[in-house]
């Protein structure tokens, strides 16, 4: 995604700028985690605060559903994971603005003791052992050790 550039003119005589005016793609922004929304809501508070436009009409939007070319996404695990309050957000006069939509948030939740339960489980899922370093025996290992 790219947005207006102001450039100063050539003419070292002159105090006029120009805008070079930059095609807008749609764009779909994919955050990942607590992270991930961090910085999705830093891109969305941008794409508010910019001034858009070309000389003489630059406007600022005031909701994010006036700028259709940015789409967001944001994916979690952490579904107990409190995203929406908050001393931050209730001090933060543009946080409704902001703000993802249900539409926008996908929150699951990661069941991990239906892969740790016991020696078998993880043998179930083949493509989670793959990646899956904690497995039933290193578990029970920990906890003897505890």
């Amino acid at each position: 995604m790219s947005d207006n550039i102001t450039n100063p003119s050539a003419d070292a005589n002159s105090d006029k700028k120009t805008d070079t005016l930059i095609d807008l793609r749609p764009t779909l922004f994919i955050g990942v985690g607590g992270t991930g929304m961090e910085v999705l809501l830093r891109m969305r508070r941008r794409i508010l605060n910019t001034l858009w436009g070309g000389a003489g009409s630059k406007v600022r939007i005031d909701s994010l559903t006036e700028f259709p070319v940015a789409q967001f996404i944001q994916f979690d695990l952490d579904s107990g994971a409190v995203i929406d309050s908050g001393r931050a957000q209730s001090e933060d006069l543009q946080f409704d603005a902001i703000k993802f939509t249900d539409d926008e948030k996908i929150v699951e939740s990661f069941d991990m003791d239906k892969y740790s339960r016991d020696d078998e489980a993880l043998e179930k899922y083949p493509h989670v052992k793959e990646w899956l370093s904690l497995t039933p025996k290193k578990i029970r290992d920990r906890k003897s050790v505890v």
